[in-house]
């Protein structure tokens, strides 16, 4: 899903797309009515009721947004291989979800930042995705890496492999996923109390 972070409170037309949401400074205005959630939570629910464009506006009162960003979450992923055509002779999807740890190497973990080449990323991605979607029996492969900031506790990085059956996505998971932290252009700082290094 693609969300679009926008300044004030949504034009008159785009208000009538589906995927509109409106921060409030005690609620989020969304498509089901006014919500008391993190937006994290609403983009969440979005995502799994399959948007795949939401446009988000803001009057300003959260200042680390965004641009445009990607959003996925577990169940998102699943689906999308479980709705291509390859999944009919499919019985197993294998995943791998990382996350920002608390604690790192003693110090307590704030947030990570995370940036790419996008270019580089999307050339990388695709590579690493067609290597492992030639294993005997896997039949599909999904990859999300967020970018921007990413808190301690929350997800930053999901790897779905899909194949004919359970033996077929072990090693294939194994792989993507050490596939993805060598090979994809994605560079991390992690930002902890008294300081922040580039990893």
């Amino acid at each position: 899903m693609i969300v679009r972070f926008l300044r004030g409170a949504g034009e008159a037309e785009d208000r009538a797309h589906a995927g509109v949401v409106v921060v409030k400074d005690d609620y989020i205005e969304t498509p089901f009515g006014r919500v008391n959630l993190p937006l994290e939570k609403v983009l969440d629910i979005m995502c799994e009721l399959g948007f795949e464009e939401v446009l988000v506006y803001s009057d300003g009162a959260r200042e680390e947004l965004f641009e445009v960003v990607e959003w996925e979450t577990p169940r998102s992923v699943i689906e999308k291989l479980k709705r291509s055509g390859r999944s009919k002779k499919c019985g197993a999807i294998a995943m791998f979800v990382g996350f920002v740890r608390e604690l790192n190497e003693g110090r307590r973990v704030i947030r990570l930042e995370y940036e790419r080449n996008d270019e580089l990323y999307k050339k990388k991605l695709e590579e690493l995705k067609k290597r492992v979607e030639s294993y005997p029996g896997v039949e599909g492969v999904e990859i999300f890496h967020r970018i921007g900031k990413v808190g301690a506790g929350e997800d930053i990085v999901y790897v779905a492999v899909m194949g004919r059956g359970r033996k077929d996505v072990w090693k294939a998971i194994v792989d993507a996923v050490e596939g993805m932290k060598k090979e994809l252009p994605v560079w991390k700082k992690e930002v902890f109390e008294g300081g922040e290094e580039w990893l």
